[in-house]
């Protein structure tokens, strides 16, 4: 008789283990660390780091979108205006994948009309990003300011535009509005973190030390200095709360 093994469990968290590893290091040493055969039990809490990854990915995306839209990654209208027979994925890959992308995809614009810029994404497919999809991406301007409503596809994506994308999905985040149907994305030029524990053991039970391990490695959770305002906090609602 044949038992199956259970499938291994892997669980996505990069400053976690990061923070991990290198308090070990610090500890043993990296030759115990690396060569020592040691098995580590941490806090964890796998369901928990999924909600925190993607919550601070959210939030932050959503904080960079209402400040406007910076421009594409680069342009190849070069290409398009000689229409050469190029193959789209050496156009894309002609630089290396920006870091921070995560599940969006790699597009090039082709062209634009009145309702939709027209895309070739990295994936082989054509697609189509309405102009809904494209009101958010005023120009970003200096001290927070953002440029005119956009009315045209024309005034944010241009042909040979290399940007991000992500298929539209319906509220229920499984299936596709359309085949061909995306939204333009921008990777978030802020950061932030994320740390639930648990008060009565201070056990760490998720943490995320920023929007992505791919752009940077700094934990914001704990090697960021406290900003002087935030950790004056506990004594005024501490007092606050000694008087009702």
């Amino acid at each position: 008789m044949i038992s199956r093994r259970h499938e291994t469990e892997f669980v996505n968290a990069g400053y976690f283990t990061e923070e991990v590893r290198r308090q070990l290091a610090s500890r043993y040493g990296n030759e115990k660390l690396y060569t020592g055969g040691l098995s580590v039990r941490t806090t964890l809490n796998p369901r928990l780091q999924s909600i925190a990854d993607r919550v601070i990915k959210e939030g932050l995306r959503a904080y960079d979108r209402r400040h406007g839209y910076r421009g594409p990654f680069f342009n190849v209208s070069e290409h398009i205006r000689l229409n050469e027979p190029i193959s789209w994925s050496r156009v894309l890959f002609k630089n290396r994948r920006p870091k921070g992308l995560e599940e969006w995809l790699l597009a090039i614009v082709i062209n634009t009309d009145g309702k939709f810029a027209y895309i070739s994404v990295e994936d082989g497919q054509a697609g189509r990003i309405p102009l809904v999809e494209l009101t958010w991406a005023r120009k970003a301007m200096k001290n927070q300011k953002r440029g005119p409503k956009i009315k045209h596809p024309a005034e944010v994506l241009s042909s040979g535009d290399v940007i991000a994308v992500s298929r539209l999905r319906l509220p229920d985040d499984k299936n596709p509005i359309n085949d061909d149907l995306y939204g333009l994305r921008q990777i978030p030029a802020i950061n932030g973190a994320i740390v639930a524990l648990d008060p009565h053991t201070g056990r760490v039970l998720a943490m995320t030390g920023g929007y992505s391990t791919e752009t940077s490695h700094f934990n914001r959770a704990i090697q960021a200095f406290r900003q002087p305002g935030s950790a004056f906090k506990p004594f005024v609602y501490l007092a606050a709360l000694d008087e009702g």
